[in-house]
């Protein structure tokens, strides 16, 4: 049984006023009324489609009004079936599909024996491989009896389903609708404007002047039953398919936009390759790139070596060779070039102050690993001037309020640990050479494939002594790992501007104690500006010619220049990458509209199906999922085609397995968010 009280409903006016409604099982109940006169609103309430708990409502001894929201859907997913005036099928679905899909929204299996015998109730026996569009007018209110009877509910609300049939097809849905009430003791509410309706209909109700009358009342035999909330959970499989025929109701249109949207990510992603693979040549310009700066070397080892690296046993020039190459035409400026050191020869603890206080601390432990890249023939790190000239403030990756201080590389500070910001200070231990000892030695000489050809000496080089001081230098910054410095001495990690440098310098050489015979360390190495506008080939053998042992490294990379010649390189690839992801992004977009107003009748039959809203979502998530799922794999495999065929020669080098982790990786995140881009309009509530 069905009973309401108090039944009010209003929109921009008054549509029901203080109506009493009552239905039984084994009755027809009708709902009669002029076209506008709320019998649709009130159905919508009693059906629970949109039931807000705003009046008195039990059935079958289960009060509606102390159910929650999540239960009351429950009850129209399984137990209450509502055909509304517009017929809610999935249009992409056969018959026999939607039928299947009716009984699992109802949480139950629908064997073939139970599909055939529905089907032959309503007189659709023979049409289940039908689309409902191939359906007429008579035969789909047909099969929204069969929808309800394919579900088991109980209780069924069917909105003008007679209003557009011809008297014979009328005159069928009524029979089935009598035999349903009278046989199957099913509670059946019927609207209807149609007044021959009246003679069929056991009880009647009318809507007139905003009032509820009932106006025939019947004395057959009435049952009651026992109403409970079913507890189920739809499958996932239910998700996927429901997802499935959505995707497959524009098949084509959806086929062309998977393509088109694989192809545009698979361009993307090796475009991406495409600038990683050219920073990477970048890097390897490293040796062939040059500006207008020198280091000049006192090679005293001779064949034997590397010849060009800064060597603290070279040997002193004499003080008037800096003086012969200022005085060159186009040198603009001739520094001494001595950095210091940190060996490893024991425990350096490395210390961020500010405002002079400690505020983190690294100690090196010379016997563990830590720290080893970077190192010089695993003595130390050299810590290398700077100077005005090499503008390091515009090549650093940040910059700190203290200029003319210490610059770290990137990679160092992170292995460290260090946390760089301004007013900070460095604090280490470093060695300074300040005199040295004539010795000599004798070194092997390696010819160019690294064989052993022959030793040479002896050779006469420097002994130097060094002093241990602590430094406190302002940082200044940090700069690229690509930066490199023109000494030739590998991956140098620490820079000190040179007058602080020189200011060490004397402090270390008032603490040292002298000894017999040694001599004081003057420079080794200069570093020398030319003059932009000077040819640098016709320099280079006036500077040789002042001291023999001079040799010349100018194998150097600016870092700004490589950043502006990189950028110049990378633009084709960047603007390429902006201009289609701007196009497929437009054109992604627009299908995601379309395709979400495609699906706006879905919606509807979720919601007169009693899909509760976290369900709606599963079913668009699914969508999702299988949208991003195909971009992926179709992208992918162009992807694939692209790297082989296009930079075959990378791919084969011994990195790429590595790396081709994080190419796969971004076409999962491009792939996704394209993904969202088609699908991300079904999350909208209004298409939910």
């Amino acid at each position: 049984m069905l009973k309401a009280r108090h039944i009010e409903i209003s929109y921009y006016q008054p549509v029901l006023l203080d109506a009493c409604f009552e239905a039984h099982h084994g009755k027809l109940t009708g709902l009669i009324g002029e076209s506008g006169s709320g019998k649709s609103s009130l159905l919508n309430r009693l059906s629970l489609y949109s039931y807000d708990h705003d009046f008195d409502y039990e059935i079958d001894g289960l009060n509606m009004k102390e159910l929650s929201k999540h239960d009351c859907l429950q009850l129209l997913k399984s137990k209450i079936a509502y055909h509304r005036q517009e017929c809610t099928f999935m249009d992409n679905m056969r018959i026999d599909g939607n039928l299947r899909m009716e009984a699992k929204i109802a949480g139950k299996t629908l064997s073939d024996e139970r599909l055939h015998q529905v089907l032959k109730e309503v007189e659709l026996d023979g049409k289940k491989d039908l689309y409902p569009a191939a359906l007429s007018g008579g035969e789909k209110q047909r099969l929204a009896i069969a929808l309800a009877l394919v579900k088991g509910a109980d209780i069924l609300f069917l909105d003008e389903i007679t209003s557009a049939l011809d008297e014979v097809n009328t005159q069928k849905i009524i029979e089935i609708l009598q035999h349903l009430a009278y046989e199957d003791r099913k509670l059946i509410v019927l609207a209807t404007h149609d007044d021959s309706l009246i003679d069929v209909l056991d009880d009647v109700y009318e809507i007139q002047d905003e009032k509820l009358m009932k106006i025939k009342e019947s004395r057959q035999e009435e049952t009651n039953q026992v109403l409970d909330v079913p507890r189920y959970r739809l499958s996932l499989v239910f998700y996927l398919q429901m997802a499935w025929s959505r995707i497959w109701k524009k098949r084509m249109l959806y086929l062309l936009t998977l393509v088109g949207g694989a192809v545009a990510i698979a361009i993307f992603v090796f475009a991406e390759i495409r600038l990683i693979q050219t920073r990477v040549e970048f890097d390897t310009l490293f040796d062939d790139m040059v500006v207008n700066e020198l280091f000049v070397n006192n090679n005293c080892f001779g064949e034997a070596g590397h010849v060009t690296q800064f060597n603290e046993a070279n040997l002193p020039f004499s003080p008037e060779v800096k003086d012969q190459i200022a005085s060159l035409e186009g040198v603009m400026s001739v520094y001494s070039c001595r950095p210091y050191k940190m060996f490893d020869i024991d425990p350096n603890l490395i210390e961020i102050k500010e405002n002079g206080l400690v505020v983190q601390q690294v100690e090196i432990d010379p016997n563990s690993d830590q720290l080893r890249y970077g190192l010089s023939g695993n003595r130390g790190w050299e810590i290398f001037p700077f100077y005005d000239e090499q503008q390091l403030e515009d090549i650093a990756v940040m910059n700190t309020n203290q200029p003319n201080g210490l610059f770290i590389i990137e990679d160092f500070a992170k292995r460290l640990g260090l946390n760089i910001g301004d007013d900070l200070v460095f604090c280490c231990d470093v060695y300074i050479p300040v005199t040295y000892d004539v010795g000599s030695t004798v070194v092997r000489k390696y010819g160019t494939n690294n064989e052993f050809v022959g030793e040479l000496g002896p050779l006469t080089i420097a002994g130097p002594h060094y002093e241990k001081i602590r430094i406190e230098v302002p940082i200044s910054g940090i700069l690229p790992n690509s930066y490199r410095e023109s000494g030739g001495i590998g991956a140098t990690n620490l820079f000190i501007y040179y007058e602080l440098r020189d200011q060490y310098e004397q402090e270390a050489l008032a603490q040292h104690e002298p000894i017999e015979g040694e001599l004081l360390m003057t420079e080794s190495a200069y570093k020398v500006f030319l003059d932009p506008e000077v040819d640098r080939e016709e320099i280079k053998p006036l500077i040789k010619s002042i001291d023999s042992r001079i040799e010349i490294s100018d194998q150097y990379l600016n870092t700004l220049e490589i950043q502006k010649l990189s950028l110049q390189s990378d633009q084709m690839f960047t603007y390429t990458i902006a201009a289609i992801s701007g196009i497929i992004a437009i054109i992604l977009l627009a299908y995601s509209f379309y395709h979400a107003k495609d699906v706006y009748k879905d919606s509807y039959y979720y919601n007169i199906h009693g899909l509760q809203l976290k369900e709606r979502r599963m079913i668009a998530l699914s969508e999702l999922g299988m949208t991003w799922l195909m971009f992926f794999v179709i992208s992918l495999i162009g992807l694939n085609y692209l790297i082989v065929n296009g930079m075959g020669d990378y791919v084969l080098n011994r990195q790429v397995p590595i790396v081709y982790i994080y190419f796969v990786l971004a076409d999962v995140l491009v792939s996704g968010t394209v993904a969202v881009i088609v699908d991300g309009q079904l999350f909208r509530k209004k298409y939910l």
